[in-house]
């Protein structure tokens, strides 16, 4: 049952985050990894003998050096392979094309996701009644694990507009993917409903832009939070309600 904490405006389109909202995102992500991590070994064996914390700071220290890498996982995870791959001794050119060579293995595994009927299901009764749009911090594809039919588009941070290569969207909470899903909807801040699992990223980067949210708790960590969501659910089915 939904629990409705702010009265709801006239919804026209509603945006779902991706990762841990209509799937179940860390067995995907933990797949990719060793992937990844077999293909680096296989052909840079000096990474067998590295722990996962070497990886670690050195994204730490990219990001603190290159503040922008932090909105664009793609970016930040090509950069850190390379950056791994020099520092273990390996040659600039071969580091650069490994890394990319190594990214295009991690996503294909972080694209294998196999989305649950019922979110089909949800989706395809939603989709009768408004506009459906993807708005996600992280890099999994639409078009690669069968959702693309659901959806009028969706937004990645780290990546551009077609019509700006200069402006490059910025992680949620910060507004501007949801400024430019407006735009692209031509409607109202209000008239847009963002269902997310994070309270932070969803519900917080949501109402920045004026929109409504609603949040899918996993937790049921409400009482630790002082902003609250428009409505608040911790089954995502309870959307159906909205019909």
């Amino acid at each position: 049952m939904i629990t409705i904490f702010k009265k709801l405006q006239p919804i026209k389109a509603i945006s779902f985050d991706l990762d841990d909202t209509l799937y179940h995102n860390a067995p995907v992500i933990a797949r990719a990894e060793q992937a990844q991590q077999r293909y680096l070994i296989a052909h840079a064996p000096k990474v067998k003998y590295v722990e996962h914390g070497y990886w670690r700071e050195i994204r730490h220290q990219l990001i603190h050096e290159q503040p922008y890498l932090g909105h664009d996982i793609s970016q930040l995870r090509k950069e850190v392979i390379k950056t791994g791959l020099m520092q273990l001794g390996y040659d600039a050119r071969f580091a650069k094309q490994l890394a990319a060579h190594a990214f295009t293995v991690f996503l294909a595994q972080r694209n294998n996701i196999t989305i649950p009927e019922f979110i089909k299901a949800l989706l395809s009764t939603l989709q009768q009644h408004y506009k459906l749009i993807a708005i996600t911090n992280g890099n999994a594809d639409i078009n690669q694990f069968g959702l693309a039919d659901y959806f009028e588009f969706s937004v990645s941070a780290g990546s551009t507009p077609l019509n700006d290569a200069s402006t490059v969207f910025k992680m949620k909470p910060h507004a501007s993917m949801f400024e430019f899903a407006l735009a692209q909807l031509a409607i109202q801040p209000s008239e847009l409903l963002h269902v997310g699992d994070s309270h932070n990223s969803d519900v917080l980067g949501a109402l920045r832009a004026g929109c409504q949210t609603a949040w899918l708790d996993h937790e049921q960590s409400l009482s630790a939070r002082l902003a609250l969501p428009h409505i608040y659910i911790d089954d995502i089915t309870e959307l159906m309600e909205l019909c």
